[in-house]
């Protein structure tokens, strides 16, 4: 298949089946998959699959190779699986768990959408389940014992899922940083989403788990304000605005909001690393005794109940039917593939008469935009945030989702306090972090899959896993069985419904077939016989009698029981051969025919075999002189 050709889902790639593609970035693409194995398994997977302008490129490749190995032994309920790192005929991909629910992203522009405030308990609720994961994450060690060193370092509300059930999930890895990493980021490179990094990483200095405590003290700060705390494009913006005065408290913006939770929130967003908290264990105990402070039983269930009531609330909100984008943020390198849903262009803001009264500020400093009931539902045009740009391929679209290149200066570039406010920007505070539109999101690969033969002698090669995780049961099961049965279902060689109720029809028939002909095989061959030969059956009865009884009868090669017995069915029109075995003597061997048989006492042919082993045999006499 030529370059820049497509081809439509579903498509087979090695055990799996592509069924959908869910979203593409600047080095991988992610697609809904799924897993077969023998006796009806079935799994739904993601794929994330790196794409082929970059498999030759071992930077990139082994930034794959880094995040699964991080991540491919985690076993934590806060963060999503991945199942295993493979390299299917060049093209390198990750597997992991699909999770079903919402990104904190889509929870945010509903609410904002709404002005559907959510209950301050469980905007703490969801920040403790984060923190909790990765408390997990940042305490691994490797095998010699020594920590990780791990740093998610992209923490933002579109890698946050929550369940329908309530649970919290940390998503994507793909630009953590540990010092087990072959591949590491340089020093000044900056890599993260814009709005979403903590000070030392926005101005490229080194970064420790106390840079994740950070980010997630901006995640839970907007689901506390529904506002964008950096409403930015890129990292020169996140900077000015960072610079231009400091944080307002959470409570001053959200009247629902409890002062008690001023504390909390603002010593994560402490720029001094050494003032905050310094790990996401006791982030997670302190929103947890907060909570318990306010008498609230923050619960999954809960949880799940106001998310619910969000999606339900009226209002004007953002649909999420159009099928995802992935947006890779950073230099062209980092491979972080993030799922974003665009809200409908144009979206009519909810009048402000339908706004709850989240609460006014009385002063912000300058660069920090006060609340506002009508606040717009598109980004903001100006001459620092990117253009849209329309696009007529797939190609280009991926282009156009992508942000500009990074102006990270020098790796010495000093993190200054906040000065005096600087001129205001223009920006809105709405939860619109796409560049992309949804009626160009991708819904086939940019680049073609690999092809692939059911002949194995041309398809030789074999998916190879590099990593996999050991912990998911099913793994033992899945085979190269999964690999075909992948195969045929893509390519059609799979049985339909009919065709397959007929074959288990054909298939419960032969086994009745086997056991009927493995209990009267010989009867039914000898019928089968008179019918072709027009041959009547005479049947006949066998009589079999020693003294003593006990002798082991077979009959044609079956064991008929012992003696004594009678035996009925047997043709005389047929040859037999008896066998009579006594315990410890010799065993009697007799062929009859049709001519062995004398007329019996009940009209039928009977055949009759008599031996008493109690009679000694008498010796002959000498003859006479």
């Amino acid at each position: 298949m030529a370059e820049g050709s497509s081809q439509r889902l579903p498509a087979p790639f090695g055990k799996y089946l592509l069924t959908q593609m869910i979203a593409v970035g600047g080095m991988a693409e992610v697609y809904r998959a799924k897993i077969f194995g023998a006796s009806g398994f079935e799994k739904e997977m993601v794929v994330k699959r790196i794409l082929p302008r970059y498999a030759r490129n071992p930077n990139f490749v082994q930034m794959l190779i880094d995040e699964a190995k991080i991540a491919v032994s985690f076993s934590h309920g806060n963060i999503v699986p991945i199942y295993e790192l493979g390299e299917f005929e060049g093209s390198y991909y990750i597997a992991m768990e699909f999770v079903e629910g919402r990104t904190v992203l889509d929870v945010l522009r509903d609410a904002h959408s709404k002005r559907h405030p959510v209950p301050w308990a469980y905007c703490l609720g969801v920040g403790a389940e984060v923190a909790k994961g990765l408390a997990y994450a940042h305490s691994r060690t490797g095998p010699d014992g020594r920590p990780l060193g791990l740093v998610h370092r992209d923490i933002n509300p579109r890698n946050i899922v929550i369940t329908p059930s309530g649970e919290v999930k940390i998503l994507d890895f793909g630009i953590a940083r540990a010092s087990t990493k072959r591949h590491q980021t340089a020093s000044g490179v900056i890599k993260g989403t814009p709005g979403y990094m903590s000070p030392e990483q926005m101005y490229g200095h080194s970064v420790d788990a106390r840079s994740d405590i950070y980010c997630l003290g901006i995640l839970v700060y907007e689901l506390l304000t529904l506002r964008r705390l950096f409403p930015v494009w890129d990292v020169n913006e996140m900077r000015a605005v960072f610079e231009a005065g400091p944080i307002p408290l959470p409570s001053t913006i959200a009247r629902h909001v409890s002062k008690d939770v001023d504390g909390v929130i603002m010593k994560a967003l402490t720029q001094d690393v050494d003032k905050r908290f310094q790990t996401a264990a006791d982030f997670e105990e302190e929103l947890r005794t907060v909570i318990a402070r306010s008498g609230t039983a923050v619960t999954a269930s809960g949880l799940a109940r106001e998310v619910r009531a969000i999606d339900e609330a009226p209002g004007t909100a953002a649909p999420r039917t159009a099928p995802p984008v992935v947006d890779s943020s950073g230099d062209g390198e980092s491979g972080a593939v993030r799922v974003r849903s665009s809200p409908q262009a144009g979206a009519a803001s909810p009048p402000p008469s339908a706004a709850p009264n989240l609460g006014q500020p009385s002063a912000l400093p300058r660069g920090v935009p006060a609340p506002n009931s009508t606040l717009p539902q598109v980004a903001r045009s100006s001459p620092t945030a990117p253009q849209r740009r329309s696009t007529s391929s797939v190609g280009g679209a991926a282009a156009a989702a992508a942000p500009p290149k990074e102006d990270v200066g020098p790796k010495t570039q000093p993190m200054p306090l906040p000065q005096a406010p600087a001129a205001p920007l223009d920006a809105s505070h709405s939860f619109v972090i796409s560049l992309a539109e949804p009626s160009k999101a991708p819904t086939e690969p940019i680049a073609p899959l690999p092809q692939v033969s059911l002949d194995d002698v041309n398809h030789g090669h074999r998916t190879q896993v590099l990593a996999q995780n050991s912990s998911v049961g099913w793994a033992a099961q899945i085979g190269d069985d999964a690999e075909l049965l992948a195969l045929m279902k893509a390519t059609g060689a799979h049985p339909s419904a009919g065709r397959r109720t007929l074959l288990m029809a054909a298939g419960l028939f032969a086994v009745v077939l086997v056991v009927v002909f493995a209990f009267f095989g010989d009867a039914i061959t000898t019928v089968i016989k008179r019918a072709v030969s027009g041959q009547k059956a005479e049947p006949g009865v066998l009589v079999l009698k020693t003294i003593p009884s006990g002798a082991e009868v077979t009959v044609d090669g079956k064991v008929k029981g012992k003696t004594n017995i009678k035996l009925t069915g047997y043709d005389t029109n047929e040859p037999h051969r008896i066998v009579v075995k006594p315990a410890g003597q010799e065993p009697i061997v007799v062929e009859i025919t049709k001519a062995d048989f004398q007329a019996g006492e009940d009209g039928w042919p009977t055949y009759v075999l008599e031996r008493d082993y109690t009679k000694k045999d008498e010796p002959e006499a000498p003859p006479a002189p």
